[in-house]
């Protein structure tokens, strides 16, 4: 099981958080027991999963304060069950099981079920009090990744909690994980767990143990609705469409990350819109779909998580359907514009209740968009616009709905019209015969043999295409324009190392910085019996959303404590120390000038209390040396990301006797500078 330190790390990546969801368009083959354990009859993975025999449990609660023991006490069924016990009086503690080793890494579901229940409440700043079960994915070497909830409870019965989870590209291992209370302070008494069952969908639905809710039906009997790619659809998808036809070199997911609202939740996990790409394109390479929503988060507070958390992956695709004012989805895309390279596509909202007035002018401007305004800032910033409101309806139109036969409720999306706009969104993904092909390319790769590249020493041809190879003293430099640079090249047992040089400087003094998630403590302020939703409201949706990076950047760890239930902070760095005391409703620089708090992305500060924290990390994102042993394979390296958009050097530098092999450089230049 991964360290504290791990734990922390993945927490402040925003990978631990229980909004941000990732699904793969890959198909998981089986799952195999880390102790090469074999399956039952009915596909189940988890060893001892009912606690009946005896022997070592093969769970651990690792650095945390709790406790594990069969016992007989009342199980669910057989003779015993597993109690798991919190004995940290501040702080939350759980358990895990030995993991599972997955013999497939990339993708796929797995469904997870388990019996929970409590002895007792719990009694902490909220008065409220339940166990979780997770579903944990871990590395190969067993760092933890993420979780998914299975479920929660506070009930003194036995309840089923079941859930589908998607393994994350990058994880290996998987497991279950109880934590005796979630974010709120510890239970007085225990947990208990009984049956528990872990199995890779497609094996636990032969076994019937579980049926997916078969897809949704259109309304009043109304035809299926189609939305096959029109002529001009994809005119700012081109980037995305040679990358789904062409694959990427080194062998990568095509990643698309999507921000927003409770609007955005609810058009699923990638599932549907995954699947319509890949019938259009079938030889695309794996798909990664990201999500990061919040309740009734408009489109000016997702700018945060675009800067902490889209722009820090790169993705190759970026999904808006939201809310808000023209103002602040301009602002979201001058902030993705300026970070990444992406491909943007913005659609235009379904019909509310509350749209009634204007109903069926899908021209209309209403409290949640002005249609018109969002047509001309995607036109102005060369972004995607998927018409959606247009094309929903013509639909009812044509089938005589009413804006409540699309909805579950008075404002969101019911699963048909979720499945209507993923079609309408889909068929943006297309090669357009009005591509816009005389902008300067985002993402332009540089071959290592290319005459632009500056070499010194002795260097061969490598591998095949442009490679190059190198035995020190040696160097290579380009030049080029952008924010970034990854390296391709190859790893083989006994190369050796280069060093990397930007602007003249060795890589580690480069001015490139990027703060993480502003991650909330576990233990925040949150009333679940409060009249105010606001108060209600998940942790990590009362909160800054995004903070600036001002002068005199040192990499650390920073908080930002609360000390009153009036908005007063203390900003303090694990290095520079306390930096200045502000307040969420004024503007904010810290006393070293390193750290600025935007109060427009502070939001519900109101719900904010003293002795909430909020943590984040600013980070050199540099690569200072590249290790070139290894197993052979071919290899993409990030060797320098969130530069200041202009002009830079790259140098790498072979010391005498190291063997490297290069084949490009591969160049992240956004369309606008950073603002």
């Amino acid at each position: 099981m991964s360290s504290n330190r791990n734990l922390r790390f993945v927490q402040k990546r925003c990978l631990h958080i229980g909004w941000l969801v990732m699904i793969f368009g890959v198909v998981l083959i089986a799952v195999g027991n880390t102790a090469s354990l074999a399956q039952t009859t009915d596909g189940n993975g988890i060893f001892n999963p009912g606690f009946e025999k005896a022997g070592p449990l093969r769970w651990s609660a690792g650095s945390t304060a709790a406790t594990i023991e069969r016992s007989a006490t009342l199980p669910h069924s057989g003779d015993a069950s597993l109690r798991v016990a919190d004995q940290s009086p501040d702080a939350v503690a759980f358990v895990a099981s030995e993991p599972n080793r997955v013999l497939l890494q990339g993708g796929g579901r797995f469904y997870a079920e388990a019996w929970v229940r409590v002895d007792n409440a719990a009694a902490g700043r909220t008065g409220y009090g339940s166990a979780s079960l997770d579903v944990v994915f871990y590395t190969a070497d067993g760092k933890y990744l993420s979780r998914e909830n299975v479920g929660t409870t506070s009930s003194a019965k036995w309840t089923r909690h079941s859930n589908v989870v998607t393994l994350p590209y990058e994880a290996a291992l998987i497991g279950f994980r109880v934590t005796p209370v979630d974010n709120v302070p510890s239970l007085r008494g225990a947990v208990f767990v009984d049956d528990l069952y872990l199995a890779p969908l497609p094996v636990a639905e032969r076994h019937d143990r579980v049926n997916l809710i078969s897809a949704p039906q259109p309304p009043k009997g109304a035809p299926e609705y189609v939305a096959p790619p029109r002529p001009a659809d994809g005119k700012f998808m081109a980037q995305t469409v040679n990358k789904l036809e062409n694959g990427f070199d080194p062998p990568r997911p095509l990643v698309i990350w999507a921000i927003g609202s409770s609007f955005t939740d609810f058009l699923g996990n990638g599932e549907q819109l995954i699947t319509a790409i890949r019938k259009r394109f079938p030889n695309a390479p794996p798909i990664v779909y990201k999500k990061m929503v919040g309740g009734s988060t408009p489109w000016h507070l997702t700018r945060g998580w675009a800067r902490h958390l889209v722009a820090a992956d790169q993705p190759d695709v970026v999904l808006v359907y939201n809310f808000g004012s023209t103002s602040g989805l301009e602002k979201l895309l001058i902030e993705l514009r300026s970070r990444t390279t992406a491909d943007i596509l913005v659609g235009t909202l379904h019909w509310c209740r509350g749209h009634q007035p204007v109903w069926p002018d899908p021209e209309a401007a209403t409290r949640h968009l002005d249609p018109p305004a969002v047509r001309e800032l995607c036109a102005r910033y060369q972004v995607e616009l998927v018409e959606s409101r247009r094309e929903i309806t013509r639909y009812m139109l044509d089938n005589s709905l009413e804006i409540s036969d699309l909805l579950v409720d008075s404002v969101h999306q019911s699963p048909y019209a979720a499945h209507i706009i993923n079609a309408n969104i889909a068929r943006h993904f297309h090669r357009s015969n009005a591509a816009v092909d005389h902008l300067p390319p985002r993402e332009p790769r540089i071959a290592a043999n290319a005459e632009q590249v500056v070499r010194t020493g002795k260097w061969n041809s490598a591998e095949r295409g442009a490679g190059i190879q190198a035995t020190g003293p040696a160097s290579l430099e380009i030049k080029f324009t952008g924010t970034g640079v990854d390296l391709i090249g190859w790893r083989k047992p006994g190369a050796g190392v280069a060093r990397v040089w930007i602007d003249g400087k060795p890589a580690d003094m480069a001015k490139a910085f990027c703060a993480t998630y502003i991650q909330p403590d576990a233990d925040n302020y949150i009333d679940l019996h409060s009249t105010d939703v606001d108060f209600r409201r998940h942790i990590s949706d009362r909160c800054p959303h995004g903070i600036s990076l001002g002068q005199n950047q040192r990499p650390q760890t920073w908080s930002i404590d609360m000390t009153s239930d009036a908005g007063d902070y203390l900003v303090t760095g694990s290095v520079t120390g306390a930096d200045g005391k502000g307040n969420a409703f004024r503007p904010f620089t810290s006393t070293s000038g390193q750290i600025i708090i935007d109060l427009e992305l502070w939001r519900l500060a109101k719900t904010n209390r003293s002795g909430d924290k909020f943590t984040f990390e600013v980070i050199r994102n540099v690569l200072p040396q590249v290790d070139f042993a290894g197993r052979k394979q071919k290899i993409r390296l990030r060797l320098v990301h969130d530069l200041p958009h202009g002009k830079h050097t790259l140098k790498l530098e072979v010391e005498p006797g190291n063997e490297v092999s290069i084949e490009a450089f591969d160049v992240f230049r956004p369309l606008l500078k950073t603002p």
